[in-house]
């Protein structure tokens, strides 16, 4: 009998073969978890995770080999096991300060540092758990623990219960433990069964001596340590598309809070909050980027979006004939204050909204006070399949904003077969209404390019428009330069198409026409030295007889303000003006990027090839990362 071998039976060598691989494949799967609250989860994040699972297992299986040789003991396997389960029941407590190593103090690009967090938190465990294979055929192939079976028979037992174990660890992580629970926990859950697994495997085999009591004890301290730590929270990237470093001195009124995390498949989803100006916003967070805001001290009903870009999506109604009152489809909810706002202000239109995950719903309804009423509903789908569903349904707008700062761009979602079932899904007249996170030009604009190159595929060059978020633009039109470098820059950036054949639009047509579909309710001024806003009552006079202009817009009197100042020789001038979603939309369009596009180069983005993951916007290098506290 081999020495070292007494009591390596074969049901615990190929028992602790399926836990390694089960194990092994769970690591790899909850890896894309780790590293997307610092880099998204994009080809780049993948194919680092996937390559260094690759190499540290090949460096696992020639290790593994050469120690079995020497020393063919169940104990040392016993051993390498739980080191493995150790480094993984850490990783909680490492994916911080190594994300953020590597995202500023040792800054590799948007290729190297997840490929360098890969190797530091995943290559150590990954190979590890490589060598349990060649040891188990070691063990198995010894006198006594084989039955004499040939290598070939038993490195094929061995291999194949792996790789069920394999699967097992793949089915049960993606369907089960990542839509539930958080990914610290699921890392500790796979820590501790490491641990224990081998302390289980030797109990009684005589192994370890009078060691073995105490390295059993050892174990289950960690995997209680473990199961109770709560490791630091991930890390938060300011909102605004500038770098703001964190204040080294601030307080803890000044920093990020993080209020809940909703276990999700799709992404880390957190809720966070801060005060600005003295008024707490409250936000919801996609990994390291944050999509939509309120201000939480106006609930139950807040009103005020404290992410911006919702407001804009109001500008649809500008590239329209009339400003339609019917359907109004949003792919991709975030925490549902864009389409909370369309409910307010256009109260006959019927709206819905699809998200693919639940978590988000969850987190609009605790957080953000989204509810389904009569007018609105939610539905928790992927946004073309629910397209697909419903072949005679159409809509009078449809508002795309399931594209990310963060690289998860649904591919599907963007191609010239998917925006074709959108034109078909669009009433005479509609507008389909585009958000991505990408520069208008530039070495940053790649998105931008092909996205607008597919749209013009589909409608027409002169029925899509790019409109940037950068006021810089809108409020310089005769600086060229700071156009340019406005352009530039990564930014909120929106691609609207029209059906029809519209005639083509100018900044200046635009805001014309929505001026004249909604602002004539309200004589407009700059305002002068006095402002007051008095929200009307659906009972309130209106002095300028304008009933009929608002109920054609679908709009109700409540959603009008009156005003009041005093103009230059001192008369009183009073009426009423936008409330400040429209009023934000109306501005915007002055910032309508009318120059041409240069779309050489680019691909026209289809289902058979559709490289967007690959399409750099260095949305990091315009965010800062500031600590989250609990």
């Amino acid at each position: 009998m081999g020495a070292g071998t007494a009591g390596a039976s074969p049901s615990r060598v190929l028992a602790l073969a399926v836990v390694s691989g089960a194990c092994l494949m769970a690591v790899e799967i909850a890896g894309g978890k780790v590293l997307a609250p610092f880099y998204g989860s994009g080809v780049y994040v993948w194919g680092s995770i996937i390559g260094v699972f690759m190499a540290a297992m090949s460096v696992g299986y020639y290790v593994g080999g050469r120690w079995a040789d020497a020393r063919p003991s169940l104990g040392l396997l016993a051993t390498i096991i739980a080191a493995a389960g150790a480094l993984v029941l850490v990783m909680p407590w490492l994916q911080r300060p190594v994300g953020l190593f590597f995202l500023h103090d040792c800054d590799l690009g948007e290729r190297g540092n997840p490929l360098a967090s890969s190797l530091v938190l995943f290559g150590p465990p990954t190979a590890l758990l490589g060598m349990v294979s060649p040891f188990a055929v070691r063990l198995l192939s010894t006198e006594g623990a084989g039955a004499g079976a040939g290598a070939g028979k038993i490195s094929g037992r061995v291999f194949s219960l792996s790789t069920v174990g394999s699967i097992v660890g793949v089915l049960v992580t993606t369907f089960i433990a990542i839509p539930e629970l958080p990914v610290s926990t699921i890392l500790r859950v796979i820590g501790g069964v490491l641990l224990a697994a081998p302390v289980l495997a030797t109990l009684g085999a005589g192994f370890f001596g009078p060691a073995r009591g105490s390295g059993a004890a050892a174990a289950a301290l960690l995997i209680v340590w473990g199961f109770n730590y709560d490791p630091p929270r991930t890390c938060n990237l300011d909102f605004e598309n500038a770098i703001v470093r964190a204040d080294p001195n601030a307080t803890e009124a000044d920093e990020w809070k993080e209020v809940a995390e909703f276990p999700s498949a799709y992404s880390n989803v957190f809720v966070v909050e801060k005060r600005f100006d003295g008024r707490l916003n409250r936000f919801l967070q996609f990994d390291v980027y944050r999509e939509s805001g309120i201000d939480a001290e106006e609930a139950p009903y807040p009103r005020s979006s404290r992410a911006a870009y919702t407001d804009l999506f109001h500008v649809a109604f500008a590239f329209m004939p009339v400003p339609a009152a019917g359907s109004a489809l949003f792919i991709g909810g975030g925490g549902g204050v864009g389409p909370r706002a369309f409910r307010r202000l256009y109260p006959r239109m019927e709206i819905t909204v699809v998200d693919i995950d639940p978590a988000v719903k969850e987190a609009a309804e605790r957080y953000f006070y989204y509810r389904d009423d009569e007018q609105m509903t939610w539905r928790v789908e992927d946004g073309r399949a629910f397209m697909l569903r419903r072949p005679g349904r159409k809509w009078s707008v449809i508002i795309l904003d399931a594209y990310t700062a963060g690289g998860r761009l649904p591919g599907h979602l963007m191609t010239v077969e998917f925006l074709t079932l959108v034109k078909e899904r669009l009433e005479s007249g509609g507008v389909v209404v585009s958000n991505i996170i990408s520069a208008v030009t530039g070495a940053k604009a790649q998105v931008h390019r092909a996205e607008r190159k597919t749209f013009e595929q589909v409608f027409g060059p002169e029925s899509v428009y790019s409109l940037p978020r950068g006021w810089e633009a809108a409020l310089a039109q005769n600086d060229p330069q700071r156009r340019a470098a406005a352009a530039a820059g990564i930014q909120n950036l929106l691609l609207i198409a029209t059906t029809g054949d519209p005639p083509r639009q100018t900044a200046e047509s635009l805001a014309r026409r929505f001026e004249e579909q909604f602002t004539r309710v309200g004589k407009l001024t700059s305002g002068y030295s006095r402002w007051w806003h008095q929200e009307l009552s659906s009972a309130a006079p209106n002095p300028r007889n304008d009933d009929a202009l608002v109920a054609a817009a679908g709009i109700d009197a409540p959603q009008w303000y009156r005003w009041e100042s005093l103009g230059p020789a001192g008369e009183r001038w009073e009426g009423y003006t936008l409330v400040p979603e429209l009023s934000a939309a109306r501005t915007y369009l002055s910032g309508l990027y009318e120059e041409p596009v240069d779309l050489s180069g680019s691909p026209v983005l289809t289902d058979d090839y559709c490289p967007v993951d690959a399409m750099s916007t260095d949305v990091a290098a315009n965010w800062s990362i500031t600590p989250a506290r609990k």
